[in-house]
Formats: C-alpha cells, structure tokens, sequence
C-alpha cells in the first residue's frame, strides 16, 4: 500500500477514489458497480407501456359524473403537496390495490418514474461517496493497527493471575506505562504507571493513577518504591506488582515513551486542560485556568513535581488529565472526521505505542466498535489512596491507605468503580 503523509492526502472525492483503487479498493469490491447497473436497468420502461411502435397505449380511465365532481371537496395547497410527496410510492403497494393506479394519467406515471430515477440517482451518488470515504478509512484504520508494536515480554507468565481465563465480554483492565529512560537500549523506571479500568457495558473509563513513589512490595525485592519495579524486573514484574496490590489480573499492557507522548500531542493538534496550579518548567509558563500544550510544552507539563505543592501526587493528576483530554480529542469528530487528521495521527500511532501480544489487531477493532464514551464525564479519574509521606533509607516514599486501597481493589475486581468514585472522588 502507499503511505501517504498528512501533507500528501487527497482532498476531493475523485482523488479519494484514485487513491482507494491503488489500494485494490475499486467500483467492484465497494460495490458501485452492481449499484450502478441497478441505477441504469431503472432507466429502461416498463414492459406494456408502450406498444409495438413506440406509441403510448390509451388508458381507460373512469371519468366522474358530474355529480360526483360538484360533490367532491376542493383540495387545499398543503393537501396537495402531501398527495404529491407519495409519488413514485405506489409501487410498494400490494397487487389487490390496482384501482388507485388505473386512476393516475400515463403523464403522472411518467413523471413518477423520472422522481423515482433522480432520486435513485442522488442516493447512488451519496452512497457512493459514502462506501468511497468509508473505504479510505478503513484501510488507514488496519494501517495503524498494523503499526502497533507487540511484545510477548510485557506480560507475566509465571503467575497466578494470568493463568485465570481472559474474559471478552467483560471489564477490562490495562496497565499504562511511561519509561523516564529516553534511550531504548535503558531500562529506566516507569515515569508513569495508570491502571486503565474499562467496565463492562463499555461506557466508563477509570483512570487510576499509581504514584511512582508509592512504598508497596516488590515480588522477589521486598519494599521499594513502585516505580523501581521497572528498573528491577521491567513491565512483567511491573505488572505483578500491581496486580499484588489490586488482587486481580492486568488483562493487557500497553507501553508509549515520551519521544512518542511528544509526537501524539503534536499530531493532535494539542491538547487543551485546566491547569490548577500555576507553575514553570523547562522554560515553559503554565498559569492557572484552561491552556493548551503539544510537544515538548506538554511533556514539561507532565513531567514536573517539584515546584508543585502536592508533588507526585500533582503530577499524577497532570498526567490523568493530559490522558483523558487526549482520548477525548482522539475521539472527537474534528479529529475523526477530517481525513487529513485521521491519517495524520492513525498512521503514527501505532508507532508510539508497544502492546502484549495478546491485544490483538481483531480485539482492538471490537473494543473500538463496542466503546460507547460520549463525553468527559465518561472517563474519570482516581488517585491510589496515600495515607502520608515518608523517609525510609533516606528516600522520601509514600505510604499507602491500606484500608482505601482495599476498597479501590475490591471495586476493580466487582466491576464498582463508580460506587468508590461516587464516596471518594478523584483523590
């Protein structure tokens, strides 16, 4: 297939048409062609109407008494348009209901199979428009998804949880995960770690975020902060980790690294939050209220924690809100509808992202068509509950709300999160 740039996309529906046919997608697999056809056979007339040499046949119409006609109610201006707008209808009337049609003049007749004929005429049109652009869509959408990384390395296999049977139907939880280490031959630790709680009716989204300095047990390396579990033992003991603490299954892991954060805020023309706490990082200027950041202002804008009041726990807020501004604007129609947007950030997507193998081209495509989010009150956001911060072996840790986070962990595992949002909120 050609690859095509944002700056190279067609921009009429001729060149659409050009393009989708290099990619094997012609008048016949889009099925214009039997459409078509079909337009051009309701050109031809109806087998009686004519006779042997072209002449009309008379029709024997019954005309009405004259008492009849002076009885009959003179027909208003708005009854005559609702008569009129049935016209070229009759033919889904039964058989038996013949009497109306030997009513209607041969002219009537005629001029209702031109208004059938224009009519299918503009809908072959729309249709045709529609399958083209629908068609352009499609194969940039299995593009994207044939861009998308896989790794086998990301899961665990060596424990209980994933031995438990992966369920489809029913709530899922992914494991979101950024490395601090900007060099790919480094393991780095996780700079950021989100569980990303889908329910099962597929309408809410729950952000949970997992402070990097969380004090919670490593499998094999006793307490240490959250975030070192990466540089320990990277995403598979990671995702142990977290599922120790919420006592169920990570169903799937997806990874993205800052140079890929840089490049999706970029493609999506930015993203647009409300910024609590007016800061400065990295020589970019955050004040209070709704800004808009991409690239490298964004990254500064997630990446801070010092100078912050709360810091951790700000900059998981950050990162919760540039995250959910960024799947709303993936979803909004002036990303998905504009084709020079959707090629643009599809096509790079995939190269941002490192998934499980097991999160396949097929399952995205059904989580996508199944995923019913409308609004940003979908997709809510919730803090891991810290009871209060530490010194332990000189490093400043957070130490967890155990009795909260029991609960946090139970409402994962019911599929309940909206109960705890609705008692706790986001903090």
């Amino acid at each position: 297939m050609d690859e095509f740039g944002a700056e190279k996309l067609p921009a009429d529906p001729e060149a659409y048409q050009e393009l989708l046919k290099r990619w094997g997608l012609d008048d016949d697999t889009l099925g214009i062609t039997k459409l078509r056809a079909d337009l051009e056979h309701s050109e031809t007339e109806v087998p009686g109407d004519t006779d042997a040499s072209g002449e009309a046949e008379a029709e024997e119409v019954a005309e009405p008494d004259a008492e009849s006609e002076s009885s009959e109610e003179p027909v208003s201006e708005a009854e005559q348009v609702d008569v009129d707008s049935d016209v070229g209808l009759d033919f889904l009337d039964d058989a038996d209901q013949g009497v109306v049609a030997a009513e209607v003049s041969r002219a009537d007749r005629k001029q209702r199979r031109r208004w059938l004929r224009r009519s299918l005429l503009a809908l072959g049109v729309v249709l045709a428009l529609l399958l083209g652009t629908a068609g352009f869509y499609l194969v940039v959408g299995l593009q994207a998804l044939q861009g998308i990384k896989r790794d086998p390395g990301l899961m665990p296999t060596d424990d209980g949880y994933q031995t438990v049977p992966a369920t489809i139907d029913g709530p899922l939880n992914f494991l979101l995960m950024g490395s601090d280490s900007r060099n790919p031959d480094e393991r780095g630790r996780s700079d950021t770690l989100m569980i990303a709680h889908l329910n099962a009716s597929r309408d809410t989204l729950y952000l949970i975020s997992l402070p990097r300095d969380m004090y919670v047990d490593i499998p094999g390396h006793g307490k240490n902060k959250i975030n070192a579990a990466y540089a320990f033992g990277g995403p598979r003991l990671t995702v142990k980790t977290v599922q120790n603490i919420i006592g169920t299954r990570i169903d799937h892991t997806a990874m993205i690294d800052f140079e890929g954060f840089v490049g999706l805020t970029t493609d999506v023309g930015g993203v647009t939050v409300f910024n609590e706490i007016e800061s400065t990082n990295l020589g970019f200027n955050f004040p209070r209220g709704d800004i808009t950041i991409s690239g490298e202002e964004a990254l500064a804008y997630v990446r801070q924690r010092y100078d912050l009041p709360h810091g951790d726990f700000d900059r998981a807020a950050r990162q919760r809100l540039v995250v959910k501004a960024l799947i709303l604007k993936l979803l909004k129609p002036a990303t998905v509808a504009n084709p020079a947007t959707f090629n643009a950030v599809a096509t790079k997507l995939g190269g941002y992202l490192t998934v499980d193998n097991k999160l396949t081209n097929e399952l995205i495509w059904n989580l996508a068509t199944d995923l019913n989010i409308k609004s940003a009150r979908d997709i809510r956001q919730i803090q891991a509950p810290i009871a209060r911060g530490a010194t332990i072996k000189g490093s400043s840790v957070l130490i967890v709300n155990e009795e909260r986070m029991a609960a946090l962990a139970k409402a994962i595992r019911d599929d309940n999160l909206e109960a705890y949002w609705t008692q706790y909120g986001a903090d």
